[in-house]
């Protein structure tokens, strides 16, 4: 859709209803012009404050934008002005969710079966707020009832997946999310990403790597960590050169940089380069550590007549543990 770039939503759009001019916002939200569809929508709501639909919307984008506070409080107007249309209530319980407000998320999710019985998505987020309560057995029964609304709802599979991991049953999450993905092959980047880290826990890691390239080919902007999981399934099949390219192309932050010091360290002792391999797993310990002082700093390139093996074991067997316990 081509729109003016002299776009004026405060003139008073005659002629234009307001589903249309919703459609518009919309539009607009989806080339990444979020500015003017939230002025349309906000050109909307001031000729009609009780316009539901216009409130849902705003919330919409507030909550695409993570501006999660105010999202709620438009969810909230649009509940007060249509309190028998449960997709204000969900859209409150999901934005809840990302707060991790797990109490209030289920008080919404409750509220929008009352309206709704047979709201599958009220299910699935009951599902979610109970596994951020670490109540999982109440996580998968949710997840059923919705499945038994819609046996192809592949969000309550990958719920139920989160859930059995969390209660050590990993069989059970790799048959649910392989039934996700037999149900939707060809657009389900989450559900190889998560039987990815599945694979790699229980160290099948030619499973691992399989699904989570498939992961890479849905959602090749993905969030590094489905490329730093890639990276070690491929060093654990000793396949070095993917593993160096793959790692090379992860976008290090603060946070995932002891993660990537700890696998070059793993590349570096697969290739036989202990020295190397030492200082990797050096800064790795270090920067898990959040620089607290523990260990002594060391000059790695002038220090001389170093066993850099059996560094290198010593500093390996720190950084897994500190990165693992970062992970969790």
């Amino acid at each position: 859709m081509t729109t003016s770039s002299k776009f004026t939503p405060k003139v008073k759009q005659l002629g234009k209803s307001e589903q249309s001019r919703i459609k518009l916002s919309f539009s607009l939200a989806k080339e990444g012009r979020l500015a003017e569809a939230m002025a349309e929508l906000e050109a909307l709501l001031e000729e009609n404050p009780s316009s539901f639909s216009a409130h849902v919307a705003i919330g919409n984008l507030l909550y695409r934008q993570k501006a999660y506070d105010e999202a709620l409080s438009h969810y909230q107007k649009a509940i007060q002005i249509e309190p028998k249309k449960p997709q204000a209530i969900l859209k409150a319980g999901v934005t809840y969710l990302r707060k991790n407000e797990a109490d209030k998320a289920t008080a919404q999710f409750q509220n929008a079966l009352k309206v709704s019985p047979k709201a599958h998505q009220a299910f699935v987020g009951l599902g979610q707020a109970f596994v951020l309560k670490e109540k999982y057995e109440e996580a998968v029964q949710q997840c059923r009832k919705a499945l038994m609304l819609n046996p192809r709802l592949n969000q309550a599979r990958q719920v139920m997946a989160q859930a059995y991991v969390k209660m050590g049953k990993l069989d059970d999450a790799t048959a649910e999310l392989k039934t996700a993905i037999n149900y939707k092959k060809a657009d389900n980047f989450s559900g190889y990403a998560q039987l990815g880290r599945i694979y790699l826990t229980q160290q099948d890691y030619g499973a691992a790597r399989e699904a989570l390239e498939e992961a890479l080919k849905l959602k090749p902007e993905a969030k590094p960590g489905v490329r730093l999981g890639l990276v070690q399934a491929l060093i654990a099949e000793e396949k070095l050169g993917e593993a160096t390219e793959t790692l090379k192309q992860v976008n290090q932050s603060n946070r995932l940089a002891p993660i990537v010091h700890k696998l070059w360290g793993d590349i570096y002792t697969a290739q036989g380069l202990t020295k190397e391999a030492a200082e990797e797993y050096r800064a790795a310990t270090l920067l898990a550590k959040e620089g607290d002082g523990a260990l002594e700093e060391l000059d790695m390139e002038t220090v001389e007549d170093i066993d850099w093996e059996e560094m290198a074991d010593s500093y390996r067997e720190s950084a897994t543990s500190l990165v693992a316990s970062r992970l969790n």
